[in-house]
């Protein structure tokens, strides 16, 4: 199903997911949004069931950021460019990257003697953003000691642009 209820054709990528599940009778979801992204299986299933199935959970729907390019023009990042190389650094437990009009604030959870990672993340960043044709944006670390979830649904958000 797609945001409003309706129902997503085969094969369409990139779709949230409405879930119903009425075994849990102490508290029921009924037409939850999970906002995982998912790609829909485009065969039926072999049971014979009528549902759709899924093919892949894609991941959490993080904005794409739009950077200045080296050549002028602007670039698409794909939130995985940013997450791999935090992803490398032990001493960052949690963090959210917030792309505004002052450049890349990631906000970072560090663990005890985690500072050394954070001191890292301008240069990892810039790195991954190089490759990908990126005129490097100034990139701010803030030590924070959580990462707000959205008051909505629960979750949190890794990437996103206020832009």
């Amino acid at each position: 199903m797609d945001e409003s209820g309706r129902p997503v054709p085969a094969g369409v990528e990139g779709h949230h997911l409405l879930v119903t599940n009425l075994v849990n009778r102490t508290q029921p979801l009924i037409r939850y949004q999970l906002t995982d992204r998912v790609t829909m299986l485009k065969e039926a299933c072999p049971c014979g069931r009528p549902f759709p199935l899924l093919a892949a959970v894609d991941g959490r729907s993080d904005d794409l950021l739009k950077l200045r390019g080296r050549d002028g023009g602007v670039v698409t990042v794909h939130p995985l460019a940013i997450r791999s190389p935090l992803a490398t650094l032990a001493g960052l437990r949690e963090y959210r990257v917030v792309l505004d009009r002052d450049g890349l604030t990631i906000e970072a959870v560090l663990a005890l003697g985690g500072e050394s990672d954070a001191a890292r993340i301008p240069a990892l960043l810039g790195a991954a953003l190089e490759q990908c044709g990126v005129a490097s944006p100034p990139v701010h670390v803030r030590p924070v000691a959580e990462i707000a979830r959205n008051p909505i649904s629960g979750k949190k958000k890794l990437v996103e642009s206020r832009l």
